[in-house]
């Protein structure tokens, strides 16, 4: 559901409008679907059979509603310069196009892989324990490290704390904290394919998967030593009571 992924990523409302849109690109490939809300965003290419290359900025929302009551297997879409015209089962619908200018999302060259089964794991198991209050931004996210070719993923709302340990053929010496939002999004379109590309760079990390790519800027904070409240092994010993004190 890529127009439903791309409306998820675009705010409802934006000092700048052009936010609000997705971005078609339609070329050899089938439609490039770009959302973002200049903290995160997402790309994703739907296969389909195109004549004419074309840009188009619309309403993500609008045209999503649009799609959905069209119903049917199979859309028509025409792009003219003023409006975009969409047909299906359902009947006929046209768009107004927007003029603005649409932040294109940068591209990813990976410079490693990750097994796509152990990154959606790594998320599940602690995207939870995130914090969600915005006075805390350091800990709004989920801090990942690496080394020796181990990941640790590290999430907490101060309360509650969510450590996960995966195998991972990446540099030593990442250390970065990502936000939910981003590994929620990255978490719907990695739905498929056997691996991930990552790029880490200094204000964001990226992600490529079969369908699309997923862009979200890092978490800039000092998130808490961890370490130093993970409770210690216990260590127990078992005796009889009346020889411990004679």
């Amino acid at each position: 559901p890529a127009l439903a992924i791309a409306a998820s990523v675009a705010p409802k409302s934006s000092a700048r409008p052009v936010l609000q849109d997705a971005a078609l690109t339609f070329g050899p490939g089938g439609i490039d679907v770009q959302a973002t809300d200049l903290e995160t965003g997402v790309r994703l290419l739907v296969p389909a059979v195109v004549t004419d290359s074309a840009r188009a900025l619309v309403s993500a929302k609008r045209l999503l509603d649009v799609v959905r009551a069209i119903g049917g297997d199979e859309v028509k879409i025409e792009v003219g310069k003023e409006k975009i015209k969409i047909a299906g089962h359902g009947g006929k619908f046209a768009l107004v196009l927007d003029g603005g200018e649409f932040p294109d999302l940068p591209p990813v060259e990976p410079a490693f892989t990750v097994d796509r089964a152990i990154l959606v794991s790594a998320i599940s198991r602690t995207t939870y324990a995130a914090s969600d209050e915005p006075t805390r931004y350091a800990i709004n996210g989920v801090r990942i490290e690496t080394k020796g070719g181990r990941s640790i993923w590290v999430a907490t709302n101060g309360k509650q704390m969510a450590v996960v340990d995966r195998p991972v053929e990446a540099p030593d010496g990442l250390s970065l904290v990502v936000p939910v939002d981003g590994l929620d999004l990255l978490e719907k379109v990695a739905d498929s394919g056997d691996t991930v590309g990552v790029q880490a760079t200094q204000n964001d990390i990226r992600f490529q998967t079969n369908r699309g790519s997923v862009v979200t800027r890092l978490v800039d904070g000092e998130f808490p030593e961890w370490r130093n409240v993970l409770p210690t092994p216990s260590r127990r010993a078992t005796t009889n009571r009346e020889a411990l004190i004679a």
